[in-house]
């Protein structure tokens, strides 16, 4: 048997979805927008209708979310995300009950992690810089995971920093993620771009791009410091969208870490292998892995089981 799962990874500005098989591997692969200007509620309206045509597209037989922020893995809900606003989403029980295919969710970086740690033997830390900065852990084969840990994104990085919406200044997250690296470079010049176009003027040599580049490299370097420190990795991945950027991020990346690391040993620093995908592998992954363990049957059975589950998500 080979099951066809969906992995649905919900970001701060998209939403990407894939198929995963274990004997095939990654299938189809899609994203969607989503406008998170609207609000929480429209933001769930429009992630609950990408969820509706992936799984129509797809065929899938069961569906795994990655969900930013905090996460309540064992209820199925997410219970708040500062980026998108939401607070105590019953994803599992939603979603299930709207398609009718078990599902579950779990912590979007945990799951990046998991999926990358198939590739890298030894101790991981997965480091994910998108929206937000997030990291999760693998230690001895198992991904370490309570409800805040890995928040590497807000520590802070710059006392007297810019504003994160966590409600603290500075962190790490506010000055080093895609999002803060687009909205520095706009607030300095004038002109909205993304973090993909800053890495390209960086390139070409624009004074600016450089400037919020170095700033938020280093930023990045002051958390993934701290995770080393107290996790002492054999090597560190970064995934997400700002890894895309390849050795405009990584060259000044593992020169920042360098010196901070004096002393400490220095892990290997990689891009992820699955790239902007690995969260939703994991999450397909995850889907295998709970419709194993909960032996699920057939579509009836399943939806029956979801609506009166314990908080699905």
């Amino acid at each position: 048997m080979n099951p066809t799962l969906l992995g649905v990874d919900i970001g701060g500005s998209s939403v990407k979805a894939l198929t995963w098989s274990p004997a095939g591997g990654v299938g189809q692969r899609w994203r969607e927008p989503i406008s998170r200007e609207a609000g929480a509620a429209a933001v769930i309206g429009q992630i609950l209708s990408i969820v509706d045509t992936s799984v129509a597209r797809s065929g899938a037989t069961a569906i795994g979310v990655a969900v930013p922020g905090v996460v309540d893995e064992n209820a199925g809900v997410a219970v708040f995300s500062e980026n998108l606003g939401w607070r105590d989403w019953p994803v599992r029980s939603g979603i299930a009950e709207r398609t009718g295919l078990p599902t579950a969710i779990g912590h979007d970086v945990r799951l990046g992690a998991a999926a990358e740690s198939a590739r890298h033997p030894g101790d991981l830390v997965f480091v994910a810089v998108g929206t937000g900065v997030g990291a999760a852990a693998v230690l001895d084969g198992r991904v370490r995971a309570t409800r805040f840990s890995g928040e590497i994104g807000h520590l802070v990085a710059e006392r007297d920093g810019p504003p994160c919406a966590c409600g603290k200044s500075g962190c790490v997250e506010a000055i080093g993620s895609a999002a803060a690296i687009a909205g520095q470079y706009t607030k300095r010049t004038g002109e909205r771009v993304d973090a993909r176009e800053v890495a390209a003027r960086l390139e070409r040599g624009d004074p600016v791009a450089g400037e919020v580049w170095r700033r938020a490299v280093d930023a990045l370097a002051h958390g993934v410091t701290a995770a080393i420190a107290v996790l002492d990795p054999d090597v560190v991945v970064v995934g997400g969208g700002l890894a895309a950027a390849g050795h405009l991020l990584f060259d000044p990346l593992r020169a920042a870490l360098a010196p901070r690391l004096a002393g400490l040993g220095a892990p290997q620093v990689l891009p992820a292998g699955l790239g902007q995908w690995a969260n939703a592998v994991g999450a397909a992954q995850l889907a295998l892995r709970s419709s194993v363990r909960d032996g699920s049957g057939n579509r009836d059975n399943r939806r029956r089981r979801t609506s009166c589950a314990d908080k699905d998500v």
